[in-house]
């Protein structure tokens, strides 16, 4: 009963600090870019291990399921970090995950955009012969808290490749001691959550073996015992 209670105890607390243990298999690949210059792009921040995809529907009718160097949750076939559920309730491949190119953008001359992934190889599509996708990221630096978002979606008339437009803070150059300080506040962000879990479900096991011990140590109270007087 113990057991069951703790188990019951510390799905609370794990539900408490939102942990969400569904997960996407871990595919994923290479997700910066280094600059001749010094400065690179890390967009690692951006993909995602749960099941929760960027997500935008198009002009059609269509939702487009999106994850940054990693696939998607949605079932495609094959793994797909770009993914169409069509209005007729089908999921469609534009790009297999293995086929990805990043690639830095003059932001000037790109709308404002300052990197592009590219992903190509995705179902058969009649007049392109394969799905494909270019997503394009460009720096925010107004929202710190800005990881990714999908700002517009465009696709194509042959219906055979998207174009992604996203912003996300992690599209922002960064020179190796801001990378440094970077990876250091994102460790903390891991961190942390994992310690004060851990240290909550370590007090509760031993709050629930002091309650079993002390319970067990109680003295037991005697009931008076009647005398044989002879009668």
């Amino acid at each position: 009963m113990w057991i069951v209670l703790l188990i019951v105890l510390i799905s609370s607390i794990y539900t408490q600090f939102g942990v969400d243990c569904t997960l996407v298999p871990d595919h994923r690949q290479k997700c910066y870019l280094q600059l001749n210059d010094g400065y690179y792009y890390d967009l690692s921040g951006m993909y995602s291990l749960r099941t929760e995809d960027y997500m935008y529907m198009d002009d059609r009718g269509n939702t487009v399921f999106v994850n940054i160097c990693n696939i998607t949750s949605v079932p495609c076939d094959p793994y797909s970090p770009v993914c169409q559920l069509s209005e007729f309730g089908v999921y469609y491949s534009f790009g297999v995950l293995s086929s990805q190119v990043i690639s830095s953008l003059n932001s000037s001359d790109s709308g404002g955009y300052d990197v592009q992934i590219n992903y190509s190889g995705g179902q058969f599509c009649p007049s392109a012969n394969s799905g494909s996708s270019t997503i394009y990221i460009k720096c925010d630096t107004n929202n710190s808290t800005n990881y990714g978002t999908i700002e517009s979606v465009e696709y194509n008339e042959d219906g055979c490749h998207y174009s992604i437009y996203m912003s996300s803070i992690f599209a922002c150059a960064l020179n190796s001691s801001e990378s440094e300080l970077k990876h250091e506040r994102e460790l903390l962000q891991i961190v942390l959550p994992t310690v004060f879990g851990s240290a909550a479900i370590i007090l509760v096991v031993l709050l629930v073996v002091l309650y079993t011990k002390r319970k067990q140590n109680k003295p037991y109270s005697r009931l008076p015992i009647e005398e044989n007087c002879g009668k």
